[in-house]
């Protein structure tokens, strides 16, 4: 289940940019709270997904116009569910949602030093 994230998962979501990341990235806790304290950031547009009581994924979103910035950290497969995440919320931001033909051009935010890619932990997309 996507839900907003809450300051309580900010353990479990540095963890899992940890996963992803590694080293080339590191964020911790405070900051996922600091995230979650940011007036200037939509709340709505930071998600995590929760599965069996654990979170097991993060997202978040910057919309402009048709195009739409992804960051996320999603091991264990579960990129697809923001990928159609972000673009549900572009296509209701846009005012599109009954235009078929339109797609937002989706763009993953992710950090340009060196992940794990060996167990698939990047968008293939």
């Amino acid at each position: 289940m996507l839900r907003e994230l809450r300051e309580s998962d900010a353990e479990e979501v540095a963890a899992l940019f940890q996963t992803v990341y590694g080293d080339e990235r590191p964020i911790d806790a405070e900051e996922i709270v600091s995230w979650a304290n940011n007036s200037e950031v939509k709340t709505e547009w930071m998600r995590v997904l929760e599965l069996d009581g654990r979170v097991v994924g993060y997202g978040d979103i910057m919309i402009e116009d048709d195009e739409v910035a992804l960051d996320a950290a999603a091991p264990g497969g579960h990129w697809d569910t923001f990928f159609e995440w972000a673009e549900e919320q572009a296509l209701a931001e846009v005012g599109r949602e009954s235009d078929s033909s339109f797609r937002p051009d989706i763009t993953p935010r992710t950090w340009r030093g060196t992940a794990d890619t060996s167990s698939g932990a990047l968008p293939t997309r």
